[in-house]
């Protein structure tokens, strides 16, 4: 039976998400791209002790794989002790949580793992892979096999996750392995594409009238690097 890597131990995922600062905010706009890398925040979620249990859950799936169900349990008796009335149906709001903060610790996990010196000097390459969604969005689907060096610019929009829910991954590689994958991917489904895809955008306005460019295919607030923005030793 595969393994779920997001169900095992992973030091550098670990060790972001117990840097990050609780921070109370009123709506998931309340904050903005980078500043989502460094802060623990419940949209909605206004009382620091209300954060910190739902973030003792969160780091407990983190360290010891526990799951979403394990998650949902220790949700009931958080809202029980806090009396919070939070919006949106319990199934949806635990998976927003739950698999928003799992997949961006692993974002950054891995993004610090593969720009290690030593790493990125064997492994120069990201390529972008298939989600583990049921219903993956096309947008997503036709970046499948996109190989670009680590520092192509195309990433600092496009690094998944690139919206809520999207369970899209990087893999590094070495030139060799790209010149073997491409061999291998020539008449597949998904050839490997070594120029950055065309971009085009949205116009999308958030709660204060600011109107933001969306790349299509992104969700508002995911149009961000969350590897180099919660990038450790940077």
């Amino acid at each position: 039976m595969p393994v779920d890597p997001f169900s095992l131990p992973f030091d550098e995922a670990i060790e972001f998400f117990r840097q990050k600062l609780n921070m109370p905010t009123k709506t998931w706009q309340s904050i903005w791209h980078e500043m989502h890398a460094r802060a623990f925040v419940v949209a909605g979620a206004m009382k620091n002790d209300l954060l910190e249990d739902i973030r003792e859950s969160i780091d407990d799936a983190l360290a010891n794989g526990t799951t979403i169900q394990d998650f949902r349990e220790d949700f009931d008796k958080i809202i029980e002790t806090h009396g919070w009335a939070y919006r949106g149906g319990k199934k949806w709001r635990t998976a927003v949580i739950f698999n928003t903060n799992i997949s961006v610790a692993y974002a950054v996990g891995h993004y610090n793992a593969m720009m290690e010196p030593a790493v990125l000097k064997a492994r120069p390459f990201f390529r972008y892979i298939a989600s583990s969604s049921r219903n993956p969005r096309p947008e997503h689907m036709a970046w499948y096999n996109t190989v670009l060096p680590a520092d192509d610019p195309w990433w600092a929009k496009h690094y998944p996750p690139n919206g809520w829910g999207c369970k899209c991954g990087i893999v590094s590689h070495s030139a060799r392995e790209v010149e073997r994958i491409a061999a291998e991917e020539k008449n597949g489904e998904h050839p490997v594409k070594r120029t950055a895809p065309k971009t085009s955008t949205w116009d999308w306005q958030d709660e204060n009238g600011n109107t933001h460019k969306i790349p299509i295919g992104i969700d508002p607030g995911w149009d961000y690097n969350p590897g180099a923005a919660g990038f450790i030793n940077a």
